[in-house]
């Protein structure tokens, strides 16, 4: 992959992570919490894809991503060590709120989920500039 190549490829990520957050906010303001559970996840799913695009690596299932999230930059200390757990986290929200339905999901909770990915997205996106790989 070009730098080019790889610089449009994250955008491209970014981009929808950005979206996905957005969506999670008006979600959350609009009192339906699963979906904006769903959505928190998605924002933090894309902005860490970017990052293992960054990497060189192209994980093709959400496995693939938390592995490589944690392998490249947690393990190694790009990223504090809470963000995994942060990950996790996001991700069991997003398969109980998508997938059980006797999952309960109230505002605490909904809040949280959002905060969350809020932290993720803006970690990733930091180291991101730091790399000159977004704006």
């Amino acid at each position: 992959m070009t730098p080019e190549q790889l610089r449009l490829n994250v955008a491209l990520e970014v981009e929808r992570g950005d979206q996905a957050l957005s969506a999670a906010e008006a979600l959350v303001q609009a009192q339906l919490p699963y979906d904006a559970a769903s959505r928190a996840y998605y924002a933090a799913f894309h902005f860490a894809r970017a990052l293992c695009l960054a990497a060189g690596e192209a994980p093709v299932s959400h496995r693939g991503v938390a592995h490589l999230l944690s392998l490249l930059y947690v393990r190694t200390a790009v990223l504090p060590p809470d963000t995994s757990r942060l990950y996790a986290g996001l991700q069991r929200y997003r398969e109980s709120a998508d997938y059980d339905a006797a999952f309960v999901l109230d505002a605490a909770g909904t809040a949280q989920a959002l905060d969350d990915a809020k932290v993720l997205v803006e970690r990733c996106r930091t180291w991101l500039r730091s790399q000159a790989l977004v704006d």
